[in-house]
């Protein structure tokens, strides 16, 4: 398997464990933080990439290391190109979305190979790579894997990708206001890279009569008004309507001063159904 684009150098350091690491989500898994950081921008080919990372270790059951890397990006780019850069880059035998078949970002990738479970997200605004390797070696001290059931730590990872993109993809709102959105006056904000509006879910249902559970296993909600029901995840700009396939929307489910925001074209399908 070919590795991974190597960590760039720690430099321009602006943020250690911010606000953006959902490092709960690791730790009640048996995983410590040993570094969480945010970099100022850098720019390259007249965009600014502001970088995060993080990695993470777990000494006990099965010992492994997860590490992150993502990038906030501004302008947007172009889906289909970034795409074909993802399929055609850094890894082989890529699987489509995730092995739960909830999909993540605009777009994701997936793949597990000896001992390593590496998975690539990508939207117009963020790019994220992120590898959980298990720790183990055999009587001479080479590199083997241990036998491993991989269900919990997949959904592990798939939890704290979710998690992390939304608080990531969250800090491209503005203020939040509450102003008239989809029917009913919530709380409110505007992506300060492409002026869509987005609105807070929960405050919506609350107002509209819908119930909202949150599945934390995967970082799935589901929000339900008599027998019509849609499926919203985390950090994904894909939601299921009514059980039926998964349709994409304009742009990611986010998170912002707590509160989960939803694109204006998912509140409003809402608010027709």
């Amino acid at each position: 398997m070919k590795s991974l684009i190597a960590l760039l150098c720690f430099t321009n350091l602006i943020a250690d464990r911010p606000d953006w690491c959902v490092s709960n989500v690791l730790e009640t898994d048996g995983f410590s933080i040993e570094r969480a950081t945010e970099r100022a921008p850098h720019f390259t080919k007249g965009r600014a990439y502001i970088r995060f990372t993080m990695r993470a270790r777990r000494q006990e059951i099965v010992r492994a290391s997860l590490d992150l890397l993502a990038f906030s990006i501004s302008p947007g780019r172009d889906m289909d190109i970034l795409r074909k850069d993802m399929v055609s880059s850094r890894l082989e035998d890529l699987n489509e979305r995730t092995p739960s078949g909830v999909p993540l970002g605009a777009d994701s990738r997936w793949t597990l190979d000896n001992g390593l479970f590496v998975v690539l997200v990508a939207t117009r605004f963020e790019e994220v790579q992120s590898h959980l390797q298990l720790q183990g070696s055999d009587s001479k001290g080479f590199y083997k894997p241990p036998v491993h059931d991989w269900k919990a730590d997949q959904q592990l990872m798939e939890r704290f990708l979710r998690y992390s993109l939304a608080r990531i993809a969250g800090r491209r709102l503005g203020d939040v206001a509450t102003a008239n959105l989809a029917g009913t006056s919530i709380p409110t904000a505007t992506c300060e890279r492409s002026n869509a509006k987005f609105g807070d879910l929960r405050a919506w249902c609350t107002a509209k009569g819908w119930t909202v559970t949150e599945d934390k296993t995967l970082g799935v909600l589901t929000v339900k008004r008599g027998a019509t029901f849609a499926v919203v995840p985390m950090g994904t700009a894909w939601v299921k309507w009514d059980g039926a396939t998964w349709t994409k929307m304009s742009d990611v489910v986010m998170e912002k001063d707590g509160r989960v925001m939803a694109p204006k074209d998912v509140l409003d399908r809402l608010n027709g159904m």
